[in-house]
């Protein structure tokens, strides 16, 4: 069946897509930041750039340890429209509609290439239909969601608009090589030497770049040339700069176990645990895909019971088994059914570095990103094959063409509960019941009625107390729950319970020690100083004492540690010689970070141990290659020095 052109077809898809994904994701946008936006984006005061300078925007890419792409654009942002999160989320809705414009180009190459490789007579399937149709469905894909409206997930949708260019640029260059070798040799080398840092310094999965353009050249070219000479090419492209990069990546694999070990420290699970857990993940992540449900839909997925064994769950082995008979089946029906073996190894692969052996939680739903578009290429590419009857074939596109619309209508139901924060976190705890994260945050919201002061004090504050219970109980090193419900009952005027506070000190001496922690101990500390809690009814002192003999935290996360007691001995205590020794500890264990250099001046400035604080900013400006803090040193240097003349 032919799909007829006119002079509006070729601007159709973009338009759709457009007005599309406006109208289903529109809903959402006045949504407020969530988890990790709040450590990434509001508070980070690095990223909030006031001027178009060149130092502010180098600040604000590196102003965390990696993704200095993504970061930049955080700061773009905040420039623009400080931390309204509207504008933030309409940048990421803009990266995402070009990706799905993306998509519509890549699915467009893509089949150009399967057709032409001997697999279909061109004119036997609808090409423009078929990529119109993927790429609608990708955009409207309930599983992208978070991509979008979560925002901090920005750097995945920019990675993934790299990943798509070189996609793009590899299958043009592919098909342009034999007639036009010069032009598709630079499209080719394109992919692997430039969109693949991009992509990296976006989100490091962008490193997964080449290994998808191995799943196109093994699934859907073949191999397959005019010429030896091309052939050989393809060879050395592969060995030079997939196999030898890969084989690289193993070796330091192999050769640092202790890097990746080390980060399973602070998790609730060992690596085995992980590795056994996301075999179920992955046809989770197949299930979301294909049955995109709301209930099983959601921001949080920490209530996915961990697998300690192969047998623990059942599903474990079961997940297994059939994660391997699905790789032995695409390779044995690779000539018969080769957009299949695509579809599942393009998934696989798009799921290697987040769903194996990284010391990553175990489920996001943004994983999927582009993964998904593997299977929505092999269902698309299955419902618009034609049949000999004609009047089959229409029912299939009209199939087809519903089954966008669903999940159009899926997600606008979605986004409408992303429209505000209250109805976003009262979904995920009844969609979630068991999830630690889902429980808090609404708790969390009737724990901000209650600061910001009600009459109805009894009814908000059990709400609360409810959800707070709840996420204590789901998981036995999750602290946020015990951390909502002291405060809250300092914001109803309630007592705490000596209960919470002992069982916090527990968890955080004995348990994995999770990153929230940290601000949830400033918290406290902010509470402590404003005189709105007493350091007796919280026994902060011992919170603080608790959770820097933690035996799993992180050199990082206990610089962090120290100084916030530093800051509690400084401000509340009144020692700053304890307070200078907790600096140095944080030196100690973060020797690269230069604000705990600036900050130990500071406060031997105020000491007046004037040469110690010289020593300290001469070691800051030593160490601060990048010149991010060459203005906060020279003036503290001009301080000091007034001080001594």
């Amino acid at each position: 069946m032919q799909f007829r052109a006119n002079k509006l077809t070729p601007y159709i898809p973009f338009l759709l897509i457009i007005v599309a994904a406006y109208i289903v994701y529109a809903p959402g946008l006045p949504g407020g930041f969530v988890f990790d936006d709040i450590s990434n984006i509001t508070s980070n005061p690095m990223i909030a750039m006031t001027e178009l300078d060149w130092t502010e925007l180098k600040r604000a890419a590196f102003s965390m340890d990696s993704r200095p792409i993504s970061r930049a654009s955080f700061g773009l942002n905040h420039l623009a429209g400080g931390y309204d999160p509207y504008g933030y989320k309409l940048v990421n809705l803009i990266i995402h509609i070009i990706n799905g414009i993306l998509v519509f180009f890549f699915s467009k190459l893509l089949i150009n290439a399967f057709l032409n490789t001997g697999n279909k007579k061109s004119g036997d399937y609808p090409e423009y239909l078929f990529a119109t149709l993927v790429a609608l469905a990708w955009t409207l894909h309930p599983i992208n969601l978070t991509n979008i409206l979560y925002v901090v997930q920005r750097m995945n949708s920019l990675s993934g608009m790299f990943v798509l260019a070189g996609l793009i640029s590899y299958l043009s260059g592919r098909l342009s090589l034999e007639r036009r070798p010069r032009y598709g040799l630079l499209m080719m080398l394109a992919a692997p030497l430039l969109f693949t840092p991009l992509a990296y310094f976006s989100k490091e999965n962008g490193a997964l770049l080449p290994g998808m353009l191995l799943v196109i050249e093994a699934t859907i070219f073949r191999f397959q040339t005019h010429s030896k000479q091309t052939r050989k090419f393809l060879w050395v492209f592969f060995l030079l700069l997939v196999a030898v990069p890969a084989l690289l990546a193993v070796y330091y694999i192999f050769t640092h176990p202790g890097r990746f070990h080390a980060g399973f420290s602070n998790r609730p699970f060992t690596l085995g645990e992980r590795l056994l857990t996301e075999a179920r993940v992955i046809w989770l992540y197949v299930k979301m895909t294909l049955l995109p449900l709301p209930a099983s839909l959601g921001l949080f997925h920490d209530d996915i019971p961990l697998s300690t064994g192969i047998l623990s769950p059942i599903t474990t082995l079961l997940s297994i088994v059939s994660l391997l008979g699905s790789v032995v089946l695409a390779v044995i029906f690779r000539n018969r059914a080769p957009i299949v073996t695509f579809g599942i190894f393009f998934f696989l692969v798009g799921h290697l570095m987040e769903s194996t052996f990284i010391p990553l939680e175990i489920a996001f739903e943004h994983r999927n990103y582009l993964p998904s578009l593997g299977i929505i290429i092999v269902v698309f590419y299955y419902l618009l094959l034609p049949v000999p009857r004609l009047q089959m074939t229409r029912i299939k596109i009209y199939t087809a063409c519903t089954l966008v619309l669903v999940l159009a209508l899926l997600t606008y139901v979605r986004s409408t509960e992303w429209s505000s924060n209250a109805r976003l976190f009262i979904s995920e705890s009844f969609n979630h019941p068991l999830s630690p994260r889902a429980n808090y945050e609404t708790g969390k919201l009737y724990g901000q009625i209650l600061e910001r002061g009600t009459n109805e004090i009894d009814k908000y504050y059990s709400k609360a107390a409810h959800y707070f219970l709840a996420a204590t109980k789901a998981r036995d090193n999750f602290t946020s729950g015990l951390f909502g419900l002291m405060l809250s009952s300092k914001d109803a005027g309630k007592e705490i319970n000596k209960q919470w506070v002992s069982e916090l000190q527990f968890r955080l001496e004995n348990k994995p020690f999770e990153k929230v922690n940290l601000l949830w101990l400033r918290s406290l500390y902010q509470c402590v100083l404003t005189n709105r809690c007493t350091q007796e009814e919280l026994e902060f002192e011992k919170l603080l004492q608790a959770s820097l003999r933690n035996s799993y935290i992180k050199n990082k996360e206990k610089g962090i540690l120290y100084i916030i007691t530093s800051d509690y001995l400084y401000n509340v205590k009144k020692s700053p010689e304890l307070a200078i020794q907790y600096t140095a500890n944080a030196i100690n264990t973060s020797p690269g970070n230069i604000q705990y250099r600036i900050r130990l001046a500071q406060l031997q400035l105020v000491a007046g141990k004037l040469d110690d604080a010289l020593l300290a900013l001469a070691e800051a400006s030593r160490r601060d290659e990048k010149e991010l803090y060459t203005q906060q040193i020279d003036l503290l240097n001009n301080r000091i020095n007034s001080v001594n003349r």
